[in-house]
């Protein structure tokens, strides 16, 4: 099992993602590594649209949300040729970090804190406009109505 450590702190430990199948199914894992290098699972998502083993199509999938206040993040994997992640937060632009999954260049991790604007926010963020560029500029895929489930 290949992990990105995202080097983001939470809950005393390093936000880590990796991919996993299970029962015939591609899955994206989130949880966290501690001091001791240990890994503690949060939580596993998929894309229902994604049936077999592998990630998917070019494209955006399995956007959510994990965590809680001050740790709370919005991840998802995006499949393309991809340098840059962006989306809006309840209204605001940002831009996500991204990550090549080691096992499969086509398959870029994306994650952001939820921006402090947002947080402590007692019903759904809203989430939409995702945008995945390659390094030229080019759009690679667009989610305009959202994809990540926030709240």
């Amino acid at each position: 099992m290949t992990t990105i450590d995202t080097g983001e702190a939470i809950a005393g430990g390093t936000l880590t993602i990796w991919f996993a199948v299970h029962e015939g199914r591609f899955l994206q894992a989130v949880g966290q590594r501690g001091p001791d290098g240990k890994l503690a699972l949060t939580g596993v998502t998929n894309d229902p649209d994604v049936t077999g083993t592998g990630p998917g199509d070019v494209g955006f999938h399995a956007g959510w949300d994990v965590g809680s206040d001050p740790d709370r993040f919005f991840t998802g994997y995006v499949v393309g040729d991809v340098t840059t992640v962006t989306l809006t937060v309840d209204g605001v632009p940002v831009t996500a970090k991204v990550a090549t999954w080691p096992e499969n260049p086509a398959v870029h991790v994306w994650w952001l804190r939820v921006p402090a604007a947002a947080a402590g926010v007692a019903s759904p963020v809203q989430v939409g406009n995702l945008v995945a560029t390659n390094a030229a500029g080019t759009v690679v895929a667009a989610l305009p109505s959202g994809g990540v489930g926030a709240g």
